[in-house]
């Protein structure tokens, strides 16, 4: 029979095996998604839900009040594609940390695993018994 030790081996190294294994299905995901934006954005569930709520009223990116006065803020083509193009820079950094956070844990887990002591096979299995005599 395994001891606890290694029962607590096997239990790490297959937690980090799924954690490499989610990281992996995540940057796959987002690959697909990065490249669905690029060739077809329309088509992207996202892109889809921003543009529904971001309205253009009578050419104004930005409209609201403050203390009474009414505000617009107008912006050219290029400038709303600059700020969706750095928004989209930012949300791509977020994600892409996330995932990298989530493989590098699963890494560093089988490495723990891996470089724990194993216990010697008997009844006592504690360290210092061998020392007693």
């Amino acid at each position: 029979m395994d001891s606890p030790n290694q029962a607590l081996r096997y239990f790490l190294i297959a937690l980090g095996c799924c954690l490499l294994v989610t990281g992996g299905v995540l940057l796959l995901w987002f690959g697909q998604i990065v490249y669905q934006i690029v060739t077809e954005p329309e088509e992207v569930r996202i892109i889809q839900f921003i543009m529904e709520q971001v309205s253009y009223k009578d050419g104004s990116f930005i409209s609201g009040s403050s203390s009474g006065q009414k505000f617009e803020l107008i912006l050219s083509d290029s400038a709303k594609t600059f700020v969706f193009f750095f928004l989209g820079i930012f949300v791509l950094g977020v994600l892409s940390g996330i995932i990298k956070a989530i493989v590098s844990s699963g890494v560093e887990i089988i490495k723990g695993a891996l470089a724990m002591p194993t216990l010697p096979k008997g009844n006592d299995h504690s360290r210092s018994s061998h020392l007693i005599r």
